[in-house]
């Protein structure tokens, strides 16, 4: 199959491009080297941010939940189970019970959280909210009894930040080009059109506008056919007849008053 690049080797097509690396030349410049992955760093960084990324979905997390804790600071919480590149942002959530039934949990944007009317209801948690900061901190609502004896946990889906691929070390004098930058291989020729528009941009050498727009529609088209393609999910089932409805959901309120503000069961998941 094709061979995935390094950073190191995407950096080094790019700096061919805007013409930093000869083919005469063995190896590019140190420090025009060190400057593209941190170039290449800020690139991935962006499209981890702004597109869903499938091969930065790890497999489901497992959170236990405490009984009478609302909050649950992840990085202390799921320990060693907490990606190494920290949580982008959440794709998924469900409950499960101690007899292995899981149900969907919606996953609720600050402001539905802030809506609340009974922030101290204790139950089975219907919904859960994530803060955005980077050691984030989630909880639960409603929160599970005190003296609940049944065993509860969260099953989540999270896309990570993409790796860090640029210079380490106090001086920046440690590139870490040997890295894999865990971008499948189809999308080698888009980061190396982006790269090449943002280095030659002026970083390492400020080309003619109409070379870095020509970087810049390359790095566009490329990104749409692999939004198109390569990054969907992939399955077998037939082709959808009628979109989902409200009643295809069930309101997952409990029957007792839980002080919900909103109809969470019949809510799209937010954050």
């Amino acid at each position: 199959m094709s061979r995935q690049l390094t950073a190191k080797e995407i950096c080094e097509q790019a700096l061919a491009m805007i013409g930093e690396f000869p083919t005469s030349d063995s190896a590019p410049d140190g420090e025009t080297l060190r400057r593209a992955l941190t170039w290449l760093d800020i690139a991935m960084s962006h499209v981890a941010g702004t597109t869903r990324l499938f091969f930065l979905i790890p497999e489901t997390i497992t959170l236990t939940l405490v009984a009478g804790q609302q909050a649950y600071p992840l990085l202390a919480s799921l320990g060693a189970a907490f990606p190494s590149d920290g949580i982008q942002f959440p794709v998924d959530a469900a409950l499960e019970d101690d007899n292995g039934n899981r149900v969907p949990i919606t996953i609720v944007t600050r402001e539905d959280r802030e809506r609340i009317w009974k922030p101290g209801v204790v139950g089975t948690p219907q919904v859960v909210y994530i803060d955005r900061l980077l050691a984030p901190t989630l909880y639960t609502y409603p929160t599970l009894s005190a003296d609940e004896t049944r065993t509860y946990t969260l099953k989540l889906v999270i896309q990570r930040y993409a790796p860090n691929v640029s210079p380490s070390g106090v001086s920046g004098n440690r590139p870490q080009g040997s890295r894999l930058t865990e971008f499948r291989q189809a999308w080698s020729q888009y980061l190396i059109y982006r790269l090449s528009q943002h280095i030659g941009s002026g970083p390492v050498r400020a080309l003619p506008l109409q070379r870095i727009n020509a970087y810049e529609r390359q790095a566009d088209l490329a990104l749409r056919q692999l939004n198109a393609f390569e990054n969907q999910q992939h399955d077998t089932e037939d082709p959808v007849t009628r979109g989902y409805a409200l009643e295809d959901y069930t309101d997952m309120r409990p029957a007792e008053d839980v002080g919900y503000g909103y109809d969470y069961g019949n809510r799209r998941r937010g954050y």
